[in-house]
C-alpha cells in the first residue's frame, strides 16, 4: 500500500528550472562548432564636440564676466584706482572776451575784457575730493546736465550750508553760479560737465564729474 501510493504522486517541479510560461531575457552565448561564442555588443557612439565657434563665443563671455567682476570690485574697495577714468580737468587757454576795438570818433577805446591765461590747474586729488586753482577771484561755476541734476556749491569751500542748492533741468543747461573766494561743487546726478568762467571765458572744465564728489577751486595765492 505505501509504495503504491509513492508511485501515484505526482514529481514536483524543479523551481531553478524555467517553466513552460517563462520567458527568457539574459543574452544566450551562440554554439558554433568552435565552441561558445558570446554576443558582440556595438561600439558606443562618442560624444560629438561643440562646434569652435560655439566654444570661442562661450570663452569671450567668460573673460567679459571675469573682467565685469574685477571692474567692480575694484570701483568698491579701490575707487579712486578709476579717477583717471572720470576726472578729466582740461585747462583751457583763455583768450579776451572781448577784442579792442578802434576808439570811435569823440569818444575813448572801450575797455578790454582780459582773462588770464593758464591759471586753472588741479592742485591735489584724493578719494573724496579734488581741488583746483583758479584764476581770479570772482568766477562762475558752470554746471552742464542733459537731465535733472541736483547741485549744491558752497561758499566758501566745503560749508556745511551751501549757497546754492536746487537741482539743475536740461531746459536750463549750462547753468552758472557766481562766487567769489574759494568754493565747493557736489553734483549727486551724472553731469556732463563742471566748468569755471572768468568774466564769460572757460578757464577749465572737469568732464564727467563723479557722482556725490567734492570739487573745491580757490582763487590763486589764496
Amino acid at each position: 500500500m505505501i509504495r503504491q501510493a509513492r508511485a501515484t504522486q505526482a514529481p514536483r517541479a524543479d523551481a531553478s528550472r524555467p517553466g513552460p510560461g517563462t520567458t527568457i531575457t539574459a543574452e544566450l552565448p551562440v554554439v558554433t562548432s568552435a565552441g561558445l561564442v558570446r554576443p558582440e555588443r556595438g561600439p558606443r557612439a562618442r560624444r560629438r564636440s561643440a562646434p569652435y565657434l560655439v566654444r570661442l563665443v562661450v570663452w569671450l563671455l567668460v573673460f567679459v564676466l571675469v573682467c565685469m567682476l574685477a571692474g567692480a570690485a575694484v570701483e568698491h574697495y579701490h575707487p579712486s584706482w578709476l579717477d583717471f577714468l572720470q576726472n578729466h580737468a582740461s585747462a583751457v587757454v583763455a583768450a579776451d572776451a572781448a577784442p579792442s576795438r578802434a576808439p570811435a570818433k569823440g569818444g575813448t577805446a572801450p575797455r578790454s575784457t582780459h582773462v588770464p591765461a593758464s591759471g586753472f590747474r588741479l592742485l591735489d586729488e584724493g578719494a573724496r575730493g579734488a581741488s583746483y586753482v583758479v584764476p581770479a577771484r570772482s568766477y562762475s561755476i558752470v554746471v552742464t546736465t542733459s537731465h535733472p541734476c541736483w547741485t549744491q556749491v558752497a561758499e566758501p569751500a566745503g560749508s556745511a550750508t551751501p549757497a546754492y542748492a536746487e537741482t539743475v533741468q536740461p531746459t536750463a543747461s549750462p547753468k552758472a553760479f557766481a562766487v567769489t573766494g574759494s568754493a565747493s561743487v557736489v553734483v549727486d546726478a551724472a553731469a556732463e560737465s563742471v566748468a569755471v568762467e572768468i568774466r564769460g571765458v572757460t578757464v577749465g572744465t572737469i568732464h564727467l564729474p563723479r557722482l556725490g564728489y567734492t570739487y573745491s577751486f580757490s582763487p590763486t595765492g589764496a
